[in-house]
């Protein structure tokens, strides 16, 4: 998976959806963009830099 730059990604589930597995309510981990940076998400990951 090619991940668009800028993109703020956290870990996240999708259901299955077909088969033996969607009957039994099996999830898969995948990663889910939930927004792009913009400025106050860059000045709070240097702000969070700064302080480790």
């Amino acid at each position: 998976m090619v991940v668009p730059r800028n993109a703020v990604v956290v870990s996240g589930s999708r259901p299955v959806t077909k088969g033996l597995a969607a009957e039994k309510g099996v999830h898969l981990y995948c990663p889910v963009i939930v927004k792009y940076r913009d400025e106050k998400t860059t000045g709070s990951v240097t702000l969070e830099d700064m302080l480790r």
